[in-house]
């Protein structure tokens, strides 16, 4: 099976799961609802109803955009696009999930607040102060470094110990280098090849010049209207620049420098090995093969 029809089910089924677990989190629980310690009985108050219901439609409207969302897909080919997306995907998923929960967690500390609920219940123990938006665990009382998951399964980690910090710091730290690996990627991709022939020098790159070949080290050229069978040994493989040491069907192991989806290629026999590169465009590559075979 693919490994991107993999990744489409996972991230359906985490999504799934996901939004069931968050529309449970509209029905009151003891004493509780959203992560905010109130009474029981004024779950049923008309501003109470209110909040469950703007949060049942936020989060029905957030589920529909990420369902969607993989759809943009169909705009793009590029491996390294579709891999970041998938990144970001599944990043957004979590985050916008627990965003309608996170709004209505607000919403119900400032109602508690302004209507004074707990005035009439004050043998109602209180517990909102240890979670930070009704989802991080902060209790600075608590010498535990786990504790029970209030929202969902599992457990969480104690934000207020160091090291609770010093975790949740690995994390974001791991997912901002991903997402910026990711960018740096398609960054990578969408730079031009270079190719170029002047003063006896062939240089070719594409940020800078990763190759450079004296006109008297040259010793024949050709020019191929396809990249032949390739294996990489070292260096990039993307969908539209391969770059680094191929071992390359009929030839062995070249230096190449190429968009393999163009139809020319200059193959270089110098005293170092061979090489393949090509230009930007086909009409570049065909420049300057003329001018390397008049000098040669």
């Amino acid at each position: 099976m693919n490994a991107e029809i993999i990744i489409v089910i996972c991230y359906y089924v985490v999504l799934v799961v996901q939004f069931w677990m968050m529309q449970k989190e509209k029905d009151p629980k003891e004493n509780k609802i959203f992560g905010v310690t109130i009474p029981n009985t004024v779950v049923e108050y008309e501003e109470v109803r209110r909040i469950r219901k703007k949060y049942g439609t936020f989060l029905t409207m957030v589920g529909v955009l990420l369902a969607l969302l993989p759809f943009s897909l169909l705009l793009t080919y590029w491996t390294t696009v579709r891999v970041l997306f998938w990144m970001f995907a599944f990043i957004l998923l979590i985050v916008l999930s627990y965003l309608p929960y996170w709004i209505a967690n607000g919403e119900m500390i400032t109602l508690k607040e302004e209507k004074r609920y707990m005035e009439m219940f004050p043998e109602i123990e209180e517990i909102d102060a240890q979670w930070k938006h009704g989802i991080f665990y902060y209790n600075p009382k608590d010498d535990e470094l786990a504790a029970e998951k209030k929202l969902g399964i599992a457990i969480c980690i104690n934000h207020a110990r160091p090291m609770g910090k010093f975790f949740a710091g690995c994390v974001i730290f791991a997912v901002v280098v991903f997402l910026a690996f990711g960018a740096y990627m398609v960054h990578m991709q969408s730079r031009p090849l270079t190719l170029s022939y002047e003063n006896g020098t062939l240089k070719a790159g594409q940020i800078e010049t990763d190759y450079s070949l004296d006109g008297d080290v040259i010793q024949n050229v050709m020019l191929l209207d396809h990249m032949p069978e390739r294996d990489r040994v070292s260096g990039m493989g993307l969908d539209n620049i391969q770059r680094g040491v191929y071992n390359v069907e009929g030839f062995g192991n070249c230096k190449i420098n190429v968009r393999p989806e163009n139809s020319a290629f200059i193959l270089i026999y110098a005293e170092e090995g061979c090489y393949i590169f090509s230009a930007e465009t086909d009409e570049k590559t065909e420049e300057i093969y003329k001018k390397l075979k008049e000098d040669l």
